[in-house]
Formats: C-alpha cells, structure tokens, sequence
C-alpha cells in the first residue's frame, strides 16, 4: 500500500509474478517477472510534483522460461536482477538515507523464487529488508520483507505444481525530522550560468551523457565520464558556465554503432561523453569518459576521463568497455565511472561496469554506469545485466529485441541490443547526466599542516605479506601516531596496505588534542571533517566489498571550532 505524508506519496511496491500473468506488478519499484515475461515498472519517479522529483524506484528482473527461476523484485536503490537456468534473480538494493543518526537501507526488493532444477544461487533479498526467495529445492515459503523498511516478500520456492508461497512485503514508515539549517544545493539537467551566491568550499559533481548501446549484438554503451571534488573554490557574484549532456542515441537493429554521449560541464570541470557500444561498422568499442563494449572479438573502448588535464582529470573518473566474443558474437558490456565492462564469451554476455559511489545531497547514490552487452545466436545464457547505477540492460536474448535505455540524471549507457539473425534490436540510449553544487559549511583549510599523502603513504615495504593481529605503527609528518591492524599484505603498486579476504582493517590516529574537531582525508577515499576522542585518537574502519580494499595514506589537521559542520561516517567500502 501507499505511504504518505501531506502531498508526498510513496507508491507501494508491485507484487511479483507468478501463474497467473507472469509479468511482475508495476509499482513504487516493480515485481519480478516469471517464465520468460519482464519485471514490473517502477511508477514512483514517474509521479507528479515531488513525490516523483524527489522519489526512487526500480524496475524488477526478467524471469527465465527455461527452468522458471524468477526475477528479483526491483529496490529503491536498484533494479531487480534477472533469473537464469541457474541462478534466482537477486532483490534490487535498498537506498541509503542519512536522517535517524545513522545510515540505513530502505525499500529492498524480495528475491526470486526458484523451480525444478532448483537454483545454485541467488534469491537474496536486496540490501534494505527484502526477503530471500523461499529454500531452493523444495516447496519452501519466500521470506517476509522487513516491516519498518519497506522491503519486498521474496518469491516462494518449488520443485513440482504446488509450492512455497511469497512472503509479505514488509511496512513502509514516515520519519520526520527537524531540518537545521545546512548548506545550500543546486542541481542541474539542463544547460545554465550558476552565479556563486558565496566564498568558499563547493561540493561538485559533474556526470556527462551515456553513450548509446550498439545495436544487433552491439556493446554495451559506456557511462559518461565523471568529475567529483569535495571543495571546489568558488567566488561570490562569479559566474560559472554549466552544461549537461545528453546521452547518446542506441545503434540502428540493423548493426548500427552506439552514439558518444555529450560532455558535461562546470566552469573549468570537463566530464567527457560516455563511448558508444561497437556494432557492425566498427565492432570496436567507442572511447569515452569510460569505454563502449566491443564486438565479434574486438575490445573494448578506452577510458579518456583519467587523462584529461587539470583538475578534470585528477578528480575524473572512468573505465574500459568490456571485450566481444568472436565466437557467438556475445558483446561486451560498457565501462562504468566505478569498474571495467566485463567481455562477453560464448555463452555469458559481459555485463556493464558499475557506477561511482558519491554521496551528496544528504544520500548516496551510484552514477555513470555501463550497459550490458547485446547477444546474438546462440543466446547468452547469463550476463547483460547493466551496471549498479542506472545502465542498461542488453536486449531480451532469444530474440530481436532493444536495448534497455541508460537512466537519465545519472549519465549511464544503454545496453546492446539483441539478435538471432542477420537484423536485431536496437540499442539502448545513453541516459543524460547532471550537474550538482552543494555549498560546503567547514573552512577549506585546517588551522595546522596536515600530513602530506606525498610523504607518508604507507609505502615502506614493498611486497610483503603481514600479519592480520599485529599493528605496523607510523608517525605522520606533523607528528600524530597512526597504527595500522587487519591488513594482510603490501603492494609496491597499490603503494601501501591491502586486504583481499574478509574482516574490517583499521587505522587508528592518536595523540591528537582531546575534542578537537580535526580535517581528514583517505587517500582515493574521502575527506571530511570528525572530533577526536576523549583519549585524542580517531579510528578509520574500512571493508573490502570486491577484490580488495587497500590504503595508501592519511592526511589530517587540527580545524578551527568554527567550521560548524557535521561529522563525516569513518567507514568506507572498497
């Protein structure tokens, strides 16, 4: 059911399919889909006024007609993600918000329900009170979805006609809080002049356009380039000139390449155009801000955001498209601003790299993901699936079907499109990107010197191997101890810590001044401002999410009690 508070509404979250119409429920986010038919619609950012201005919702996963595992029911953060001959589609991720005192996931899709032969994996709820799909292998119940978080039911499992029912989807909630004042924001979607209403520190983020998927087992369209900085100086009464691009248009069904998408600016910050997806008359990917996926044994394109001048290029980011395969023509999926588009092989078409994590706006989103890669014949049994971050999907496989179009406002690729024979689908659009101006209330500098990254990066011991229960102490070059614990090993090239297994690593910096509000900054993490403890010390926690997490330094400096502005969480995934 719907939640509501005066004007706003939040649209209550659609069923998933089952017998009777297969398709998944249209809703806040959309149902799973079952035997061969598509999730549901997400009709929350469709809503009139705020409530779909300010609103987030998710389309739910394809479920597959060749062994009927189920589609995941979309989340607010993402889409539900498609069932296959062995795996149920996973719940979309919950979204993050920051208003209780501490950071919570909410709205996460049900996982989709498994058939005969039972899935291998997958059925999780998503990250946010979605329930798992019901025990594979037997007539089991899905899991209820959390009261409290609006979290999706998980589809019931079978191995036979009767089966486990769905869970319930969990209670929505209403929270208010009072708002104190805090800094002010501008966001962009169309070309503008922002004049600066202050002096100081800005937050920015600039996303360009999408490049479009290629079409007819086309690569998947790369995600715009993208430029984020934590304090961007800007002068009071002077004008900045802003341009969002837009995404670029998805290659012809008859073998069409995908189109760049356009750069994105503010004042000097430059994000470069996402690649479009190779097709037919190239088969390579398109370089981009990040690549498009390549075609029939052609790689991927390059990422040019990286190597951009200036301050575009040291706070831009971007990555390569994934490869083609020669042998089935499965496509690779487009680079994302967070990881490489993976290469399609014989059987699996490459997936499109993730967005970039960046928090503003008081919330944290994904931005300028990769689109899947499109199939040809024989179909991709797996893969496709668009980046974390809005890419999207390639073309249903077994079929002449399009691409799925790259959200707009987050500069993500459209996915390939899909084929059997010698005309296809077209490709998907590369969504439009975006410009966001958020006024920073701390001072820019610290009152003291802070450790240079330069000089003390943890680089000390080359390749080595270390023991996760001892603390390897430092001492920062204005004189503040750090002792670092849980790491496992070393790298000459990553120059510092690293772990690649599970457990949470720390930092610890003491013999700071007692209550003293102090700057920070993790290297290729983030900055932010925190108070030391009563007994002077901070403490960073991290956590390895995918391959590893490693550290390379920490800066830090005492800041005047005057800054006034809140404290940053210390706790990073990788």
């Amino acid at each position: 059911q719907d939640s509501k508070f005066a004007d706003l509404v939040a649209k209550g979250g659609g069923g998933g399919g089952s017998d009777g119409t297969k398709k998944g429920k249209n809703g806040g986010s959309g149902g799973g889909g079952k035997y061969g038919k598509d999730g549901g619609t997400a009709t929350q950012p469709t809503q009139s006024g705020d409530s779909g201005a300010y609103g987030s919702g998710h389309a739910g996963g394809f479920g597959t007609k060749d062994t009927w595992n189920a589609g995941g029911g979309g989340g607010a953060g993402s889409k539900g993600t498609k069932g296959t001959n062995s795996v149920c589609g996973n719940g979309g991720a919950g979204k993050e918000i920051c208003i209780t005192g501490t950071c919570v996931m909410y709205a996460g899709g049900g996982g989709g329900g498994s058939h005969d032969p039972a899935c291998s994996s997958g059925g999780k709820g998503g990250d946010g009170g979605g329930g798992g799909c019901g025990t594979p292998g037997g007539k089991n119940p899905g899991q209820a979805g959390r009261n409290g978080l609006g979290g999706g039911g998980g589809g019931g499992s079978t191995n036979h006609h009767h089966g486990g029912k769905g869970g319930n989807g969990g209670k929505g909630i209403v929270i208010l809080k009072k708002n104190v004042p805090g800094p002010a924001s501008w966001t962009f979607t169309e070309d503008s002049t922002w004049t600066a209403t202050f002096s100081g520190c800005a937050k920015i983020l600039v996303v360009a356009g999408g490049g479009g998927g290629g079409g007819r087992s086309g690569g998947g369209g790369a995600g715009g380039g993208l430029v984020a900085m934590d304090c961007f100086k800007v002068t009071k009464g002077t004008p900045y000139t802003v341009k969002v691009g837009a995404g670029g248009a998805g290659g012809s069904g008859s073998g069409g390449d995908g189109k760049a998408g356009k750069d994105s600016k503010f004042g000097e910050l430059v994000a470069k155009g996402g690649g479009g997806g190779g097709s037919d008359t190239q088969k390579k990917g398109y370089d981009g801000g990040s690549g498009g996926g390549g075609k029939y044994g052609k790689a991927g394109g390059q990422a040019v955001q990286n190597s951009q001048s200036g301050k575009s290029g040291k706070f831009g980011f971007g990555h390569k498209g994934g490869s083609g395969t020669k042998d089935t023509w499965n496509a690779g999926g487009g680079g994302g601003a967070g990881e490489v588009g993976e290469s399609g092989t014989s059987s699996h078409c490459g997936d499109g790299g993730k967005g970039k994590e960046i928090c503003i706006l008081g919330t944290c989103d994904f931005y300028a993901a990769g689109g899947g890669g499109g199939s040809h014949n024989p179909k991709c049994s797996s893969g496709g699936q668009g980046g974390e971050g809005g890419g999207g999907d390639c073309g249903t496989p077994g079929g002449k079907n399009p691409g799925k179009h790259g959200e707009d406002g987050k500069g993500s690729g459209g996915g390939g499109g899909s084929t059997t024979s010698s005309s296809g689908g077209k490709g998907g659009n590369g969504g439009k990107g975006i410009v966001i101006i958020e006024k920073q209330k701390h001072k820019a500098e610290a009152d003291e010197p802070l450790s240079t990254l330069a000089e003390n990066n943890f680089n000390d011991r080359g390749n080595s191997g270390l023991d996760t229960s001892k603390t390897y102490e430092y001492t920062l070059s204005n004189g503040y101890k750090c002792a670092l614990k849980g790491w496992t090993h070393t790298r000459g090239y990553a120059k510092g810590f690293l772990r690649n297994t599970g457990g949470k690593p720390t930092a610890v910096v003491s013999g700071l001044t007692a209550g003293q509000l102090y700057a920070w900054k993790v290297y290729q993490f983030a900055s932010n401002l925190r108070k030391s403890t009563a007994k002077g010390k901070i403490t960073f926690e991290f956590e390895r999410t995918s391959h590893h997490v490693h550290l390379s330094g920490i800066a830090l400096g005492k800041v005047g009690a005057e800054a006034g502005h809140r404290q940053g969480a210390l706790w990073y995934r990788n």
